[in-house]
């Protein structure tokens, strides 16, 4: 059975689709315009978030080239300490190395003395004072060859008199020299001996 409409229904019905198809089109276009603010504040956090990321990692490829420039400005200075795993050692290396250094400046010692040892970090302080006559131009060729050694080298001491005002030219000099090893831990080294043995049964 066919309902036949009238122009007035036909009208109506015309006028109500176009209202629900604008409605539609107004939510729908409401609804894409909130999806878009919110797309777009999502995508300026992600992009907040991944700058922040990007400078810590950068932070810390700086800091870790850092470090590693450190280790080897370290290892190269470290090139300069007095070998020996206790202080007794290192003290006779140092001597060992004044020697020859004294020897080479035509110098003769007349005295020497060994300082206490003093342990700064993760190093041991070494000083060995030693007394001699000499001329300035000597002196001055132990103190060049003190300067320029491969070794950490300082002079934390140094005294110096005429010895004969009839010669001021020889001079009597008592000299500190003070130099720096590894600092030894005999806990260490006990703790690692035994576990050496240990393996060996």
């Amino acid at each position: 059975m066919k309902v036949k409409l009238g122009k007035r229904e036909k009208k109506v019905i015309i006028l109500g689709c176009i209202a629900a198809f604008l409605i539609f089109s107004y939510l729908l276009n409401d609804w894409f315009s909130v999806y878009r603010m919110n797309l777009a504040s999502k995508k300026e956090v992600k992009r907040i978030q991944l700058s922040h990321t990007i400078g810590k990692i950068s932070e810390r490829e700086e800091t870790e080239k850092r470090i590693i420039e450190a280790r080897i400005e370290l290892e190269d200075a470290e090139k300069g300490l007095i070998p020996g795993d206790k202080p007794a050692v290192g003290t006779a290396e140092l001597q060992k190395i004044l020697k020859n250094m004294t020897i080479a400046a035509e110098i003769e010692v007349k005295s020497e003395r060994i300082i206490n040892p003093v342990s700064i970090n993760a190093y041991t302080a070494i000083s060995v004072e030693i007394t001699f006559v000499s001329t300035v131009s000597r002196l001055s060729n132990l103190l060049n060859s003190i300067e320029t050694s491969p070794f950490l080298l300082t002079i934390p001491d140094m005294k110096i008199r005429v010895t004969n005002l009839k010669k001021p030219g020889d001079i009597h000099v008592n000299l500190m020299v003070k130099g720096l090893m590894r600092r030894f831990d005999e806990s260490k080294k006990a703790e690692s001996t035994r576990s050496e043995k240990e393996g060996n049964i």
